[in-house]
Order: C-alpha cells, then sequence, then structure tokens
C-alpha cells in the first residue's frame, strides 16, 4: 500500500459536512489552545477497496489536533478522519499506513495518534441482532475499547 502525504493549510481544508475535520472548527479550537494541522492524502483506490481494478486514486485531507498532556508532550488526534471507509479487510493496513506517513510530520514528543472513526462498527452486522432487533452480546474482550 502507497499512500502520499502533503501537509497544507489549515484554511485549505476540503469542505465538509463532519463540522470536526473543517477549518471553522480549527479555528474553535485554537482559541482553546489546541493546535492543529492539516493533511492532504493520496492512495490508489485497489489499495482501499476489493474489487477495484485500474488506476483510479482517492485524494482527500483530513485535520489533526494536537491535545497537549503537559508542557512538551501531546496526543495527535483526528475526530471522526480521514473521512473515507475503506472495505473492512483493508482498514488496519490503510490506518497502519496513515500512521507511518504522518508519523515523520510529528515532533518526537507526539506520545501517541488517536483516530475517532465514522466507520460502521465491525459488530453492528445483520448477524450481530436477533428477530427483534436486540443486540446479542458485546465483541470478545479482546476486542473491546475502553476510554
Amino acid at each position: 500500500m502507497t499512500l502520499e502525504i502533503e501537509p497544507k493549510e489549515v484554511i485549505d481544508a476540503y469542505s465538509t459536512p463532519i463540522i470536526q475535520q473543517t477549518s471553522f472548527w480549527s479555528n474553535v479550537k485554537q482559541h482553546h489552545g489546541i493546535p492543529s494541522a492539516a493533511f492532504d492524502f493520496k492512495i490508489k483506490n485497489s489499495d482501499l477497496y476489493l474489487n477495484v481494478g485500474g488506476y483510479s486514486y482517492t485524494q482527500a485531507d483530513f485535520i489533526v489536533f494536537f491535545e497537549y498532556l503537559n508542557s512538551t508532550d501531546y496526543v495527535a488526534y483526528l475526530p471522526y478522519g480521514p473521512e473515507i471507509e475503506p472495505s473492512e479487510e483493508n482498514q488496519g493496513s490503510f490506518l497502519e499506513e496513515l500512521s507511518e506517513s504522518l508519523r515523520s510530520h510529528l515532533p518526537n514528543n507526539c506520545l501517541a495518534l488517536r483516530y475517532d472513526l465514522n466507520w460502521e462498527s465491525h459488530w453492528c452486522k445483520e448477524d450481530d441482532f436477533d428477530e427483534n432487533g436486540i443486540w446479542k452480546a458485546h465483541p470478545p474482550k479482546l476486542f473491546r475499547s475502553y476510554v
């Protein structure tokens, strides 16, 4: 998987209905002491989606926010970004490649990279509900996330 990433001005972020990925939201957070940075990225559609051939690409962007934990260390945070949702089989490799590509653009005092993705849950499939629409069970403990 090859992903190209390029820094850009936050004001140049693409228009989106996801407010947390807008330059407006970046400005709001900046007033609360939370800086941000924007990035364009480009990736082959065949690396994102199953059964896609040819040489078509997806070009998109995202905004990263920097939540400081103390005077020097921070967590880089992508609220509801990036907006694209790869095929389930490609989601892990996409996030890994995106994280590795982003690493060189973040200072050494970035302790973690957090994604809050706007993706369909792996435990929200039709088979996970009974005939009355009641959720059958939590995912196995190995896969649960706790905040």
